[in-house]
């Protein structure tokens, strides 16, 4: 009887300190964003060490490390907080800022841009790393300075004299017997260089044939011509030529509309850089092209219309059946084949005309 009092007292006292053992564990730390534990045990008076992440630092007065206490962790783990890690003021740049607008924290980008007169070297961006420095170099602005630019068959008409800086001005013209097809001959230096370099053309506004007869009959060919019903007379296109003076003196097409077109052949590719038109008189009634259209094809297939920064250039015609229109093209072209398309027209549609280019 002694005996098994004795042990059921045994058992009791085992189940006992079991018990207040296990009361005594702590479940495993749950912790904040950022946080790593270090805790390997969870029993009585187990310590944890807690740390924040990389890019992140711990926050004011929040604890090393956490005790494991009754079967509760203290102080609590919650109590642990960390913060991004600030990389700090990035540096002053000389003639230049950064924009912090994303702030100094980890991530944060930070763009640099100088100061007017100014360009920068190197790279603009910069980004705080986990190890709370900026990565990259600090940013160098320069001072613009352009050197004094050589046009092409241009020279130096007004503006600055050297050392160029930020704002500073030149003006060009074309010398003689060259103009201008590109650009103003206005360039202010700017943070990349000389704005809008000219463009200098030599004047080439050579006859290319059809008052010489140099360009055949054959080689003029229309959308269509007009046939007079009374005298039979026919203006083909062959008639289209400067100063002809016959009776029916002139290409008119079939009908009056802007379907309606006059082709030359020039027989090889040729720089075309201009064209003189002229009207007719049809029994004393003056008859000619006010405003036209020009595009030009090197294998007759296809076609490129004359335009100007994305629109189809328009070019005046006549205002009479008997003076002589000249237009230059700005830039010339080179082409085989060359169109003229009349646009408006006083009475009826009729051109007689000459292509000017370099030969």
């Amino acid at each position: 009887m002694k005996a098994s009092m004795k042990k059921l007292l045994g058992s009791l006292l085992v189940v006992l300190l079991i018990s207040t053992e296990i009361k005594g564990h702590c479940t495993r730390p749950i912790a904040g964003d950022y946080v790593v534990l270090d805790v390997e045990t969870f029993v009585e008076s187990s310590i944890a060490r807690l740390k924040c992440q990389p890019g992140y630092e711990q926050t004011l007065g929040s604890p090393r490390t956490i005790i494991c206490s009754g079967g509760q962790w203290r102080p609590s783990p919650s109590s642990f907080t960390c913060r991004k890690k600030s990389c700090g003021n990035p540096g002053d740049i000389y003639n230049g800022h950064y924009d912090l607008s994303e702030g100094t924290e980890l991530g944060a980008v930070i763009t640099a841009s100088c100061n007017e007169g100014y360009f920068l070297i190197g790279h603009s961006k910069r980004t705080c790393r986990a190890n709370g420095e900026w990565d990259g170099k600090l940013a160098v602005c320069e001072m613009v300075n352009c050197r004094r630019p050589t046009v092409r068959h241009a020279q130096p008409v007004a503006g600055d004299s050297e050392p160029f800086g930020y704002g500073d001005f030149l003006r060009y013209e074309c010398i003689d017997g060259f103009r201008m097809v590109i650009g103003t001959g206005n360039m202010v230096c700017l943070k990349h260089g000389w704005t809008s370099p000219p463009t200098c053309e030599r004047i080439c506004t050579t006859p290319l044939g059809l008052g010489t007869g140099l360009i055949a009959d054959e080689r003029m060919t229309a959308s269509s011509v007009y046939v007079e019903r009374l005298w039979r007379g026919v203006w083909d296109a062959h008639l289209a030529r400067l100063d002809n003076w016959a009776r029916v003196n002139a290409w008119s097409p079939a009908k009056n509309n802007r379907l309606q077109w006059l082709q030359v052949d020039l027989g090889s590719p040729q720089t075309v850089t201009g064209i003189v038109t002229q009207g007719a008189k049809d029994l004393g009634l003056p008859k000619y092209v006010t405003e036209f259209k020009i595009s030009y094809s090197t294998d007759g297939h296809s076609w490129t219309v004359v335009s100007s920064d994305g629109e189809e250039t328009i070019f005046q015609g006549n205002s009479d059946n008997e003076g002589l229109k000249k237009n230059l093209f700005s830039p010339s072209f080179d082409a085989r084949y060359v169109r003229f398309l009349p646009w408006k027209w006083h009475k009826r549609i009729a051109v007689r005309m000459e292509l000017l280019g370099c030969v």
